[in-house]
């Protein structure tokens, strides 16, 4: 609310600010008992009842991000970078080659592999991050798509949102990726 961040119990009872509004957030991530968040410029760290508040990694213009697994992605500039090992602070040995987009999300994949999906013009693509065991990344077209606004991923499947404000469901598996329309606008179709 108006850029301060609160905390409240699952059942809505015991709501508190964490933040005071002396930095206006846009958006935030929780996990690891950390709270990560940004105003649109730089990154901040807080502990998860809002102590501990000092700036985490300065950048320009992040519009996306996302913390997952102990590692950071965000988007500055067009960029996306990563952060490894946020609160264990422990270099696993991988390296990761950046990637230019605006629009992207991170899930893991049934071999465990962390995997950013992400729009290049009019393609959504996957590119599977280098681990121990998978010694290179790969990157591979997955769909063509026009319009995406916002692409999300919910247990190995990919949602987004068109110009238009429609909802579409992508199917990922080993045969083929499929895209099927959830919720049109024009409801009278």
């Amino acid at each position: 609310e108006e850029g301060k961040l609160f905390k409240l119990r699952a059942d809505g009872e015991q709501l508190f600010a964490l933040t005071d509004g002396s930095v206006k957030f846009t958006t935030f991530e929780a996990a690891n008992r950390i709270i990560l968040a940004t105003d649109g410029k730089d990154i901040y760290r807080m502990k998860m009842d809002g102590t501990g508040l000092s700036k985490y990694r300065e950048g320009t213009n992040i519009t996306r991000m996302l913390y997952t697994l102990d590692n950071l992605y965000y988007c500055d500039n067009g960029k996306v970078i990563q952060v490894k090992s946020v609160q264990a602070m422990q270099d696993d040995g991988t390296t990761y080659g950046g990637l230019d987009a605006e629009i992207f999300t991170y899930n893991i994949n049934s071999e465990n592999r962390g995997c950013l999906y992400y729009v290049k013009g009019d393609e959504l693509r996957i590119r599977r991050l280098q681990t121990i065991k998978h010694p290179k990344e790969e990157d591979a077209l997955l769909t063509k798509v026009t319009d995406i606004v916002d692409l999300y991923s919910v247990d190995g499947d990919l949602y987004f949102h068109n110009k238009a404000g429609n909802l579409f469901f992508v199917r990922i598996n080993d045969a083929e990726t499929t895209v099927e329309t959830m919720s049109p606008t024009d409801t009278k179709k």
